[in-house]
């Protein structure tokens, strides 16, 4: 099995010193149904030959790292959200549930207590500042929100992507006494990392 310092040593051989990786474990995950390493590589090879469709299920996707700050404040929002969502009949009216008009999410991963990551959809030329606005009324202001506006067409397997699968992943969880969807991919155990940027000389 291998370790967080062993899987971070490999990222930051892949990346060869031209972005700085943070790694973290991933303890739970929604929406990855149809993600798997086939899945990828097919949509790797695609892209390569210009066939790569972007995301299907609306015209913009963000990846937002949400930061938890008040560990009750957001524990008592996601309370309340599973409450509304566990009334839900079916997959299909949880998102009306969950999100505002216009916006959705067909993926989210827990990292630990204190961190979120998800890819977020979002209406035609939605701006950074309202993307955020609307992340907050969301968690309600107990999370630190850091936006990254997605290019859908240069991203690799978010065709895959669907917001019903998300929505059934949810409703299970908020119909679940314990609350939690662990999840792997293709039964290999799920890490997450996220890239940043640096200048180089």
């Amino acid at each position: 099995t291998m370790t967080m310092t062993g899987f971070q040593d490999f990222i930051d051989r892949f990346t060869r010193g031209y972005a700085t990786s943070k790694c973290y474990a991933v303890d739970a995950a929604m929406g990855n149904q149809n993600l798997d390493p086939r899945g990828y590589a097919r949509s790797v090879i695609n892209s390569a030959n210009g066939r790569n469709p972007g995301y299907l299920d609306a015209p913009m996707l963000w990846f937002v790292h949400h930061h938890v700050t008040d560990a009750e404040g957001w524990a008592k929002t996601m309370d309340n959200l599973a409450t509304k969502i566990s009334k839900c009949e079916n997959p299909s009216d949880v998102k009306g549930v969950e999100f505002e008009e216009g916006y959705g999410c067909p993926f989210s991963l827990m990292l630990g207590e204190k961190d979120v990551v998800c890819l977020w959809s979002a209406p035609e030329g939605t701006t950074r500042e309202k993307f955020l606005e609307a992340v907050g009324r969301f968690t309600n202001g107990a999370t630190l929100d850091i936006p990254y506006e997605i290019n859908d067409e240069y991203s690799w397997n978010v065709a895959n992507l669907a917001e019903d699968n998300y929505s059934i992943d949810v409703l299970k969880w908020a119909k679940s006494t314990k609350r939690m969807n662990m999840k792997t991919i293709a039964g290999v155990g799920a890490v997450a990392y996220q890239n940043i940027n640096i200048t180089t000389q």
